[in-house]
C-alpha cells in the first residue's frame, strides 16, 4: 500500500524538487477493521505511523483506489500488536532523522483530541523510540490519552525498551498526558533501556512512563472514578531539562511526574530521578519523588514502590523532595502500602505524613526491603499482580493476561453457561472480548444459577440478543456496545448489570406485585425509579395494561418537597411526561404487572445540586402534619444495577438516606439500594448550597457483606405480631457526634404505615440517633404510636454492640424490660396513649429488684422477620412448615421449626423470595432479599 498525501505540515520540509530524506516511510494500513472484533493488526513501525499521522490520511489501495482514514476515526480505533516485536531502528531513514531530527510524532495532541481508542501491545516491545521535541507539550509515545467521560482509552501491555524521549511539559515514555475517567487505564505497560537510551528529560511534568495523569473532571465526586495506571513500571532515568527560560519548573518522578487526580495501583520505578539546575535561575524547581513527583487532590498511590536514586542540587525546594513522593495534598488523597528504598534513593524522608508511606532500608537483601513480609498489602499469591524476584531480592510485577475474543454460537441451545455454545468449547472469562453475531439464533441467556459472569467487553451485532434472566448478574470491565437497540439487551425483572459505557440500548423489566388492597395503608406501594433516559409513562403503562387500563387500575405519585404533596399522574399538576432518569415514584397497580423500560441506559455520574428546603413538612394533609419535616426529595436509582451508599458526594445534604421497606421508612447509611427502585435523601436545613453526585463506582450486584457491616450500631424494631410491617430505630456510637442534629450521623422520623417509633430530642424526632458513648446514666426518651394492626405490638432487638446491656423501661406500665436477640418486648398499645411511651436505658434500674424478664408476655401468634440474610421464626404452634419459593414458584429450602424463637441462614444466591409459614391455624408469607454468595 502507498500513501499519497500522507504527512503532517509538521514533518512535511520541502526541497529542491521534492521531499528531504529526513521524512519518515510511508503509513501502512494494517489488517483488520479497527473494531473490537476485529482490531487493526499491528506488525511494522509503518503500522505505527498510521497511528499517528495528524489530519486525513489517504491509503492507496487496489486499482489506483483510495480510501481516506480520519484522525478521529484512527485515535478512537481498537489495536493489536499481535505476535511482532517493532523496532524503530530498522525504519529508513532512521527514526533520529525524522522531522529534522525531532523523531516520532505523538499520538494524540490535546485534550481536544487525544487519543481515546485500545491499543494493546500484547505484551510485545517496542525498542528504540527516539523523540527531541523540547518545546513541544504532551510528549510520548502517545502525547495524550483520553478525552472525557465514558471515553474507554485503553493501553495495555506495552513494552518500550531503549527509550530517549525529550520534551516541554507533560513528558512520558509512553504517555505525556493522562486526562480521563475511571474508563482511562493504563495496565501492563513498562519502559527501560540501557546507556544513553534509557532517558525521559522535561521541563516539568515529567515521568519515566508517564508525565501527568489527571481526571477530566474539576471536582471529581469520588477518587475512583479518576484514570488508573496499574500493574506498570519504568526503569527510566528521568531529567530536569535545566532550560534557563523554562516557565513554573515542577512534577518529576521515575514513573509519573504527577497523579492530580490519578490513581496508581501496583507499580514502581527504578531508575534516577535528576534535577540539577546550572543554567535555569528562577524559581525552585519543586516536587520531586522516586515514584511520582506529587500527588494533588484525589489522588492516590497503593502498592507500589521506588529504588531510584532521587539527585538534587542548585535551585531546587529539598522540602518537596523525597524518596516516594515529593508532595502530597491531603485533600481526600490517599497513599496506602507504599514504599521506597532509603538507601538506593538517598532519600530518608518522603511526601505523605505518615499516609501509609514507609521507608525500607538496607537494598542488598538482608534487610526489610530484601523481606517478603514486609510487604504489607502486596498480594503475592498466584491470582495477585506482585510474585517475588529472587534475583533482585524485591517485588516484581506478574504479566497482565491477555484479551481474547471469544464467539457464540449457540450450538446447543441458550445457555450461557455450556461449553459447547462458545467457540473454542469454552464460557467467556474476565479477560475476553464477547461477540454475540447476528448469524448464531438461538442467542445467549444469562440465568441465577450462572452466578456473576465478568468479560472485558461485550458486542450484541445487529439483530442478535442477550438476555438477563431474573437473579443473572453480569459486569462489563472496559466496554458495551449493542447494535440491535433495546431488543438486544433485555434485563427481566430482578437481573443486574453494571457496565461502563455511555448511549447503550437496552429494555430493563421490573415486576409489581399488586393486590386488591394497593389504595390502602398496606406495604403493597413500589418506591420505584427508571434505570434508563426519558422512559414515557404513557408507552409503560400500556405495555404492563396490554388489554387497556384506566385510574383504578395503576397509581403514580411523584413527591413534591416545594409543595409537601403526593401528586398524582390522574391529576393536572405531575408535569411529567416521561421517568425523569435520577428521579423517583411510587406506584401501585391493581393486579400483578410488570413495567417495561426501554431506552439508554443510565451511566456516569449522577448529580443533582440547588434542591430545595422549602416545605413545612406537612404532608399536604393535617393528619400527617409534622411526619416528614422539610427538605426531602425523592431520588432514584438511575443504573441497571444497584448502588452501594459508599462514595457519594454529599454537600448540604443529611448523610443518612431512607428506603420504602415493608411499610416503613428505612434509613442507610452505607447500604445498598437495588435496581428500579427510589430512595429519600433530606437537604440539609440551613446549608447554602447542595450537591448530590453518585459516581458509577457506586453500582453493586449486591449488598456489602455482613463481614463489613458496621459494629457501632443498636438496631431496634417495632412490629405487629406476625405483620411483615415494621419500623426501625437505629442508635449510632459515633465519639466524634456533635451535639444537637449531626447531619453526618442522625436521620430525622419519615411515618410510613408501620406502627412509629423513634427517638426524640430537644428538637427533633430521630429514627437514627447518634451518640459520642455509652454510659449507665445514658437515657434515650423514644415515641410509640400504634398503626391499624391492632392492639398488640412487640420491639425486637436485631443488632447490638458488643457486651452492651439493653433495658426498656415502659413508660405506660412501669415495667422494665431487658432486651436481647431472642428477647422481645411484648406490650399493648391504644390511640390515647402518650406518645412518648418508652425510656431506653442500658444499665438495669436503680432499686434492688432484679429485672424480670420472664414477665414479658408470649407471642401471640406465629411471626417471621428477616435480616442480614437470616429469616426469624417464632411460633406457639407445633408442626409447622417453612418453606423458600423463588419468584416462579419453584420450593428451594425447607425447614420445620420447633417452638419458640429460632433463625435459619437463607444460603441462597442474592435475589428476591418468598418465605410461607404453613400451620394448622397460622399461614404467614414474607417477601425476603438475599445478598449473600453462598
Amino acid at each position: 500500500m502507498k500513501k499519497l498525501y500522507a504527512i503532517a505540515l509538521t514533518t512535511l520540509l520541502l526541497v529542491s524538487g521534492g521531499v528531504m530524506a529526513n521524512d519518515p516511510p510511508d503509513a501502512e494500513k494494517p489488517d483488520g477493521a479497527g473494531t473490537p472484533e476485529d482490531p487493526y493488526k499491528v506488525k511494522t513501525v509503518e503500522h505505527l505511523l498510521f497511528i499517528t499521522h495528524r489530519g486525513d490520511l489517504e491509503i492507496e489501495g487496489a486499482n489506483n483506489s483510495t480510501t481516506t482514514y480520519s484522525q478521529a476515526e484512527r485515535w478512537s480505533a481498537v489495536y493489536e500488536q499481535t505476535e511482532e516485536d517493532i523496532d524503530f531502528g530498522t525504519a529508513s531513514p532512521t527514526i533520529q532523522d525524522w522531522d529534522d531530527g525531532k523523531g516520532w510524532l505523538p499520538i494524540g495532541i490535546d485534550v481536544s483530541a487525544g487519543f481515546t481508542g485500545i491499543y494493546d501491545g500484547k505484551g510485545n516491545t517496542i525498542t528504540g523510540l527516539f523523540i527531541n521535541r523540547d518545546d513541544e507539550d504532551n510528549v510520548g509515545l502517545f502525547g495524550h490519552l483520553g478525552e472525557g467521560e465514558g471515553d474507554a482509552a485503553e493501553i495495555r501491555n506495552v513494552r518500550l525498551e531503549d527509550v530517549n524521549v525529550t520534551g516541554a511539559r507533560a513528558v512520558g515514555s509512553l504517555v505525556g498526558r493522562v486526562t480521563g475517567d475511571q474508563n482511562t487505564l493504563i495496565i501492563g505497560c513498562s519502559a527501560t533501556g540501557a546507556g544513553d537510551n534509557r532517558s525521559v528529560t522535561g521541563d516539568a511534568a515529567v515521568g519515566g512512563l508517564v508525565g501527568s495523569s489527571n481526571s477530566h473532571r474539576e471536582q471529581p465526586g469520588n477518587v475512583d472514578v479518576n484514570p488508573l495506571i496499574s500493574r506498570s513500571w519504568a526503569d527510566i532515568d528521568v531529567t530536569f531539562s535545566d532550560k534557563e527560560d523554562v516557565n513554573d519548573p515542577q512534577k518529576f518522578g521515575g514513573l509519573a511526574g504527577c497523579s492530580q487526580r490519578g490513581r496508581i495501583f501496583d507499580c514502581y520505578a527504578l531508575g534516577k530521578v535528576t534535577v540539577e539546575t546550572s543554567s535555569y535561575t528562577g524559581d525552585d524547581v519543586e516536587r520531586i519523588g522516586g515514584l511520582v513527583g506529587c500527588i494533588l487532590t484525589w489522588g492516590q498511590i497503593q502498592r507500589s514502590f521506588s529504588t531510584g536514586e532521587v539527585i538534587i542540587d542548585g535551585n531546587v525546594d529539598e522540602d518537596t523532595t523525597g524518596g516516594l513522593l515529593g508532595n502530597f495534598d491531603v485533600r481526600q488523597g490517599a497513599i496506602e502500602n507504599s514504599y521506597w528504598n532509603t538507601e538506593t534513593s538517598g532519600q530518608i524522608s518522603s511526601a505523605g505524613d505518615g499516609e501509609g508511606v514507609t521507608g525500607l532500608e538496607d537494598g542488598t537483601g538482608s534487610g526489610q526491603f530484601g523481606n517478603q513480609e514486609s510487604w504489607e498489602g502486596f498480594d503475592f499469591t498466584d491470582d495477585g499482580a506482585w510474585q517475588w524476584d529472587d534475583d533482585n531480592n524485591q517485588p516484581a510485577l506478574r504479566d497482565v493476561p491477555a484479551i481474547s475474543n471469544i464467539k457464540w454460537k449457540g450450538a446447543s441451545d441458550t445457555s450461557w453457561s455450556a461449553d459447547g455454545n462458545w467457540e473454542g468449547d469454552r464460557i467467556p472469562g474476565p479477560n475476553d472480548v464477547v461477540i454475540i453475531p447476528a448469524t448464531t439464533s438461538p442467542y445467549p441467556e444469562i440465568i441465577s444459577d450462572d452466578g456473576l459472569q465478568s468479560i472485558q467487553r461485550l458486542i450484541i451485532e445487529s439483530g442478535a440478543s442477550l438476555t438477563l434472566e431474573t437473579g443473572a448478574r453480569l459486569t462489563v470491565e472496559r466496554g458495551l456496545t449493542n447494535e440491535n437497540g433495546t431488543g438486544g439487551l433485555v434485563l427481566k425483572p430482578g437481573a443486574s448489570l453494571v457496565n461502563n459505557t455511555s448511549d447503550v440500548q437496552a429494555t430493563m423489566e421490573n415486576k409489581i406485585d399488586g393486590g386488591g388492597e394497593w389504595e390502602e395503608k398496606t406495604t403493597e406501594w413500589y418506591y420505584i425509579a427508571a434505570p434508563v433516559v426519558d422512559q414515557d409513562i404513557e408507552a409503560a403503562m400500556q405495555e404492563a395494561f396490554p388489554n387497556g387500563q384506566d385510574a383504578t387500575d395503576f397509581d403514580l405519585y411523584r413527591w413534591s418537597e416545594e409543595d409537601d404533596l403526593w401528586i398524582n399522574y390522574h391529576g393536572n399538576d405531575f408535569a411529567r411526561d416521561d421517568f425523569f432518569s435520577g428521579e423517583g415514584y411510587i406506584f401501585g397497580a391493581s393486579e400483578q404487572v410488570t413495567l417495561t423500560f426501554a431506552g439508554t441506559l443510565g451511566s456516569g455520574d449522577i448529580q443533582w445540586a440547588g434542591l430545595t428546603n422549602t416545605g413545612d413538612g406537612s404532608g399536604g394533609d393535617e393528619e400527617d402534619e409534622g411526619y416528614y419535616t422539610a427538605g426531602w426529595h425523592l431520588l432514584g436509582n438511575p443504573y441497571p444495577s444497584g448502588i452501594i451508599d459508599e462514595g457519594w458526594t454529599k454537600e448540604g445534604f443529611v448523610e443518612t438516606l431512607k428506603i420504602w421497606d415493608n411499610g416503613s421508612y428505612i434509613d442507610q447509611s452505607g447500604g445498598f439500594i437495588p435496581a428500579n427502585t427510589a430512595f429519600f435523601m433530606q437537604v440539609n436545613e440551613g446549608a447554602a448550597t447542595n450537591t448530590l453526585i453518585i459516581p458509577p463506582t457506586a453500582r453493586a450486584h449486591e449488598a456489602p457483606s455482613t463481614k463489613t457491616t458496621p459494629q457501632n450500631r443498636i438496631l431496634l424494631v417495632a412490629k405487629a405480631p406476625g405483620s411483615e410491617m415494621r419500623q426501625q430505630q437505629v442508635i449510632r456510637l459515633e465519639p466524634d457526634a456533635a451535639e444537637g442534629f449531626d447531619p453526618r450521623y442522625d436521620s430525622r422520623f419519615m411515618a410510613g404505615y408501620a406502627p412509629q417509633l423513634f427517638s426524640i430530642t430537644e428538637t427533633d424526632r430521630l429514627s437514627t440517633l447518634a451518640i459520642p458513648e455509652i454510659t449507665d446514666d445514658l437515657v434515650i426518651p423514644m415515641v410509640f404510636r400504634k398503626n391499624h394492626e391492632g392492639e398488640d405490638f412487640l420491639i425486637h432487638l436485631e443488632r447490638n454492640i458488643d457486651e452492651t446491656e439493653i433495658y426498656l423501661h415502659d413508660l405506660k406500665t412501669g415495667s422494665w424490660h431487658e432486651l436481647g436477640y431472642d428477647k422481645p418486648y411484648a406490650f399493648t398499645a391504644e390511640e390515647d396513649d402518650d406518645p412518648i411511651r418508652f425510656e431506653l436505658h442500658f444499665s438495669p434500674p436503680d432499686d434492688d429488684d432484679p429485672v424480670d424478664i420472664d414477665e414479658t408476655p408470649e407471642a401471640r401468634t406465629a411471626e417471621m422477620w428477616f435480616h442480614d440474610d437470616r429469616l426469624y421464626v417464632e411460633t406457639t404452634e407445633a408442626g409447622m412448615q417453612l418453606t423458600i419459593y423463588d419468584l416462579n414458584g419453584r420450593a428451594l429450602q425447607t425447614n420445620q421449626p420447633g417452638l419458640g424463637p429460632q433463625s435459619y441462614h437463607i444460603n441462597l444466591p442474592p435475589g428476591a423470595y418468598i418465605a410461607r409459614l404453613n400451620g394448622k391455624d397460622t399461614h404467614k408469607t414474607l417477601k425476603i432479599i438475599t445478598t449473600n454468595t453462598p
